[in-house]
C-alpha cells in the first residue's frame, strides 16, 4: 500500500527532528545564567564551591573532598555507575581572582561513569557577587555539542539547580524532582502529541481516533520498560514523553548491579 503524502511529511519529520535532537553538529557553546539570592555572598559562595561548608546540599552529591593533588576535588554522587558503585567524579579546580568576587573555574579530570573523552572539551565557572546586600551567582558551562537534546538537558538542569539554591537557602532542603517529571506534565505533553499528530492523520473525528490510539500505544510500550526496570529492583523508575516522539525513561541505579544480585545462587 502507498504512503499517504502526509505520512511521508510525518516521517521526515520524525527523522529530521531526531538528527536535529542527536547528531546536528552545533560545535562549542556556553550557557550563562545568573541569579540572585537573598543571602550573604559566603552562604551562597558555601554551596556552589566544591569543598564549600554546604557542598553537599544538593542529594546528588554524597561527599565532596579534597582529591590527591593540588586543586584536586573528589565527588561522590548518589547515582551509581555500570558496575553498581556510586560514582566517583575528580574535578581540577582553578581559583579566579577577583575584586569583590567568589569565583572558581573547573573541568572533569575523571568520572568512573563515562569515559574521558565525554569531558574532554567542557569547563565551567562559578562566580558570587554581593549585590546591594544580596548576592548574585553566575555560572557558565562550556561544552561541545552534537545533537540539540543534550544541550537542552543541561539549560534544564541548571535552571532546576538554581532554583534548588534558592530553595534550600529559604528552607534548608532541595527538591528531588521537578516540574517536568511531574505526572499532569505527563499528561499534557501526551495530549498535545496527540493534537500535533492529529493533522498527520485527517483532521476528522477518524483521525482524532488514530491520533490518540497511536499515543496511548507509546504510553503502553513506555510503561512497558518502566514495569521491567522495576522487575529488575528499580526502586526510582522515571518517565518523560516526548510529542512525536515517543518517550524516555530512566532509572537510579543500574540493571547491571541488579541482574547480578539477582542470579546469584
Amino acid at each position: 500500500m502507498p504512503l499517504s503524502p502526509s505520512s511521508i511529511l510525518l516521517l521526515a519529520l520524525n527523522v529530521g527532528l531526531l538528527w536535529l535532537l542527536m547528531a546536528a553538529p552545533l560545535g562549542r557553546r556556553r550557557i550563562v545564567m545568573r541569579r540572585t539570592f537573598d543571602a550573604a555572598p559566603e552562604q551562597v559562595w558555601a554551596m556552589v564551591h566544591p569543598l564549600g561548608a554546604h557542598a553537599t546540599w544538593s542529594p546528588k552529591i554524597v561527599e565532596s573532598q579534597a582529591g590527591e593533588g593540588e586543586g584536586r576535588v573528589l565527588q561522590t554522587m548518589s547515582h551509581h555507575d555500570r558496575r553498581g558503585e556510586p560514582i566517583r567524579r575528580i574535578l581540577a579546580l582553578e581559583s579566579i581572582p577577583a575584586h569583590g568576587q567568589l569565583a572558581y573555574a573547573a573541568r572533569v579530570v575523571e568520572d568512573s561513569a563515562l569515559d574521558p573523552v565525554f569531558w574532554s572539551d567542557y569547563a565551567e565557572t562559578r562566580s558570587v557577587t554581593a549585590r546591594d546586600g544580596r548576592s548574585e551567582l553566575t555560572v557558565e558551562l562550556a561544552d561541545r555539542y552534537r545533537g540539540l537534546a543534550f544541550f537542552l538537558y543541561r539549560v534544564i538542569m541548571l535552571r532546576r539547580e538554581l532554583r534548588d539554591i534558592e530553595t534550600w537557602l529559604k528552607t534548608g532542603k532541595a527538591e528531588q524532582t521537578g516540574m517536568l517529571e511531574r505526572p499532569m506534565t505527563q499528561v499534557l505533553l501526551a495530549v498535545l502529541s496527540t493534537l500535533l499528530l492529529w493533522p498527520f492523520l485527517g483532521l476528522t473525528t477518524h483521525g482524532l481516533m488514530l491520533s490518540t490510539m497511536l499515543t496511548v500505544t507509546i504510553v503502553c510500550h513506555e510503561l512497558g520498560h518502566m514495569a521491567a526496570y522495576r522487575a529488575f529492583g528499580h526502586q526510582k523508575v522515571r518517565m518523560i514523553f516526548i510529542p512525536l516522539l515517543g518517550g524516555w525513561r530512566s532509572a537510579a541505579d543500574p540493571i547491571i548491579r541488579n541482574w547480578k544480585s539477582r542470579s546469584a545462587p
